[in-house]
């Protein structure tokens, strides 16, 4: 399948692309490598000279080809350790459940 290849200046509804017909292949490479945007399933238009896409350093991997750590890493254990401010959090919380209840959950 062909795609329309649009030159930067040309709007979207242009009849005859100054750029002629790519393969659908051609296409997607300068589309994922940000020389060109995706307007349609069957036109793309270039970005111009100037433009800061044109100036990233290489092309963006897709989500697809990134590469994530394990969600577990071996031997490493998180204790709860008690401290002055986990246990001030701790009484603090205790004295605000308790003027909750005694305030908001009153039986008549």
């Amino acid at each position: 399948m062909k795609v329309a290849f649009l030159d930067h200046t040309q709007l979207p509804g242009a009849t005859k692309p100054s750029g002629g017909y790519l393969d659908r292949i051609d296409a997607d490479r300068l589309v994922s490598e940000l020389i060109a945007e995706r307007i349609s399933a069957k036109v793309i238009r270039a970005f111009a000279p100037g433009s800061s896409f044109r100036r990233l350093p290489g092309s963006i991997p897709s989500p697809g080809r990134l590469a994530l750590a394990p969600k577990e890493v071996g031997n490493v254990r998180f204790a709860n350790v008690p401290t002055r401010a986990g246990r001030y959090i701790a009484e603090m919380h205790k004295l605000a459940l308790k003027a909750f209840k005694s305030n908001f959950l009153r039986t008549a």
